[in-house]
């Protein structure tokens, strides 16, 4: 092993692989080649050397954990955890391997079980990191009093950590609590001095709450901090944008693209100045670029549709809203869009169907039962159409528009002979 010691794993590999074939039966041999060849950036083949190790030898826990880890790096979950579990039952009270099983849960999404043994390793030995990978774990089991209470117990032993305190902000916003969550922040703040990923969490919140100025506060300070970050140039830029200063806004969006020209999201942004401003042919180009770079965009495909319904390209529309609807397919407002698209292209059977399809998703929006019952009255459907307007006005008792349409369509329907639903 001294070869490896003195940081030669090629020499290594070499001299225990023709050891461990000397002496095929000799599970050291095969352990320290596995070392070797991890040392030398072959992992593959230190996995196989370890297993054949473990062929030979199999209560070793410090081994199984080994093999554990290794089938993490691989995202072989299921086999990792087996490994980490003998480790475990070999070796009750390593923190470690409760630690790696916990990673292995998480990565087959079994968030409450990885919390679990957390617990396990906590109680054993209570550290600040296990404590917060805990807190992040009930977050991801939705469970954020448990998180809140972990986090918070972290924050105790190690009251210097800021993502620490990032966490625990995380969790208080996902219980509605922001107000605690951006004092946590600016706790995290006053005792670790400037720190970029609070003033840009604390600048998340404030944007959040429509705070925009308090928000620009804090992500010029993260720029400055960290003058590079592309994601830093977005929110400032964001912010600007949101404050209605266009000019100083366009020029944090030309910093973020310059510094990750590969990113949509700054397109968008300026997409939307351009339409600010009337700039259409600009803002429609902006948007494109957009989702050249990440054609799965959701929201650029959103902005552009709306965009060339405004410019009166329909078609063009109808396929931006349809590309929408097909990455948000659980998302009522993109069939509500869709439809408008095929009702302006008098194709009104797909219009009705999509406006359907939008009330089926959320039928709490009464413009939806609106127009769905416009469009039934476009095609006689006097009944139907009344019902839509029933519908409405129920959610909406102050709808003017949705009244109006039901005494019409009422009329209309008895004067046709149609009795509308009841």
């Amino acid at each position: 092993m001294a070869l490896l010691e003195q940081d030669h794993p090629h020499e290594a590999v070499a001299y225990l692989s023709q050891a461990a074939q000397e002496r095929p039966q000799e599970a050291t041999y095969h352990h320290a080649l596995s070392r070797a060849l991890q040392a030398a950036g072959r992992p593959a083949e230190a996995r196989d050397a370890l297993q054949a190790a473990l062929s030979l030898v199999a209560d070793v826990a410090p081994w199984q954990a080994e093999l554990g880890a290794m089938l993490i790096a691989e995202a072989q979950y299921q086999s990792a955890l087996e490994c980490l579990l003998k480790a475990i039952k070999l070796q009750p009270g390593a923190t470690d391997y409760y630690r790696l099983a916990a990673e292995a849960y998480a990565g087959m999404g079994r968030h409450s079980a990885a919390a679990a043994l957390l617990e396990k390793a906590v109680a054993l030995e209570p550290k600040a990191a296990d404590l917060a990978a805990l807190g992040e774990m009930y977050l991801k089991a939705k469970q954020p009093k448990q998180a809140r209470v972990a986090l918070q117990k972290a924050i105790e032993i190690a009251p210097d950590e800021p993502d620490y305190y990032l966490s625990l902000a995380a969790v208080l916003e996902d219980e509605g609590k922001r107000e605690d969550a951006i004092n946590v922040l600016k706790e995290a703040i006053n005792r670790k001095g400037d720190h970029a990923p609070a003033h840009e969490a604390l600048g998340n919140l404030y944007a959040a709450a429509g705070r925009w100025n308090e928000a620009l506060g804090h992500f010029r300070r993260a720029l400055s901090l960290e003058p590079k970050n592309a994601r830093h140039c977005l929110h400032v830029g964001l912010a600007f944008k949101h404050l209605g200063q266009y000019h100083e806004a366009a020029q944090c969006l030309d910093a973020a693209i310059n510094l990750a020209p590969g990113e949509a999201e700054p397109y968008v942004a300026l997409g939307d100045i351009f339409r600010e401003q009337e700039r259409t042919d600009e803002a429609l180009q902006a948007y494109q670029q957009a989702i050249v770079l990440n054609p799965k965009h959701a929201e650029a495909h959103r902005r552009l549709g709306l965009l060339c319904a405004q410019l009166g390209y329909k078609e063009k529309a109808t396929a931006h809203f349809q590309k929408l609807v097909d990455l948000l397919p659980s998302d009522a407002e993109a069939q509500y869009l869709l439809g408008t698209a095929y009702e302006q292209q008098d194709r009104i059977e797909e219009a009705q169907r999509a406006y359907q399809r939008a009330i089926q998703i959320n039928a709490q929006r009464a413009e939806y039962y609106v127009k769905s019952g416009l469009l039934y009255k476009r095609t006689k459907e006097y009944g139907k159409a009344a019902e839509m307007f029933r519908h409405a006005v129920r959610l909406e008792p102050g709808n003017a528009e949705a009244y109006k349409q039901l005494a019409t369509v009422s009329a209309l329907g008895f004067l046709s002979k149609e009795p509308s639903a009841t």
